[in-house]
């Protein structure tokens, strides 16, 4: 075999610019997941943010007196209404915000350059198959929420579905089928994705209440119980969380995608099939 014929094939075949498009132990995949993130945490940053930020001003709306507490039905159900109306707008924003940071891994996993641009473009071909795969999940969480024998597995379908979005991004098949998909993709490995849920939602949730506690610190201290705050510190407060979320957040995004980048490796080859598609048609021959 003529090695320098071969070396100067090789050198035609694009690098992953990541460089470790590779099956990867479990304490190596969240090694570099965090490296990930750390190298590319502007762009992820800045995709998790921009929603927040859109979103703040509304937090005015649902400003409630410091230490009120809702008196009889007809002032209970009013306060209802609004939160969670508020609590499921944030959701489904929030999940095209986590949309577009996990195509925005993906490019860059894959060796693909990707601008913040770019990112909400290609989550905009998708926001119908996203709005109902958002809905999808939602209705099958409160439909089992509401039977109690059934609550305990809400957390386990969360472990089922955990790569439904990547795979409805990138395989491009429809909802049912992919929901589907990813229970059997899970199958073996939901011991994992739950200790990647649980370390990363920490991460979550120490960021949420260093962010959150000087803002209740500072409320407590000027507004007295039964008044409004002000409005600059409602909107401090939205702002700070949006901040805050979006450094906290990505690290998860970029878990679960290398994850199931990652799986597809083990199960399918998928490391095979990307080096033959950058060998290009003649791949076989090269390989013989």
């Amino acid at each position: 075999m003529d090695c320098s014929r071969e070396s100067r094939k090789s050198s035609t075949i694009p690098a992953m610019s990541e460089g470790q498009i590779r099956p990867l132990e479990f304490g190596e995949l969240l090694d570099q997941s965090f490296s990930f993130y750390r190298n590319h945490f502007a762009l992820l940053f800045t995709i998790s943010v921009v929603p927040g930020l859109v979103l703040s001003p509304f937090a005015i709306l649902i400003r409630q007196p410091y230490g009120w507490v809702p008196s009889g039905m007809s002032a209970l159900w009013p306060f209802l209404l609004k939160i969670y109306g508020w609590i499921l707008l944030n959701s489904l924003i929030g999940f095209y915000s986590v949309a577009a940071s996990v195509f925005a891994v993906s490019e860059i996993y894959l060796g693909r350059d990707v601008t913040l641009q770019q990112a909400y473009a290609q989550i905009g071909e998708f926001w119908g198959r996203l709005l109902n795969l958002w809905m999808s999940v939602l209705i099958r969480i409160i439909g089992v929420s509401c039977t109690l024998l059934l609550i305990p597995l809400v957390p386990l379908m969360f472990l089922w579905w955990a790569f439904s979005l990547p795979i409805l991004l990138f395989e491009r098949l429809p909802v049912g089928k992919a929901l589907k998909r990813s229970r059997v993709m899970t199958k073996g490995i939901r011991g994992k994705i739950f200790l990647t849920f649980l370390l990363m939602m920490l991460i979550v949730y120490t960021m949420s209440f260093v962010v959150t506690a000087p803002i209740l610190f500072l409320q407590k201290a000027i507004v007295g119980k039964g008044q409004l705050g002000p409005i600059w510190l409602t909107l401090l407060s939205a702002i700070l969380g949006a901040v805050g979320g979006a450094v906290a957040s990505p690290p998860l995004m970029v878990a679960i995608t290398m994850l199931y980048y990652n799986t597809r490796m083990v199960q399918e080859g998928f490391d095979l099939q990307l080096l033959l598609e950058r060998l290009g048609p003649a791949a076989p021959e090269r390989l013989a």
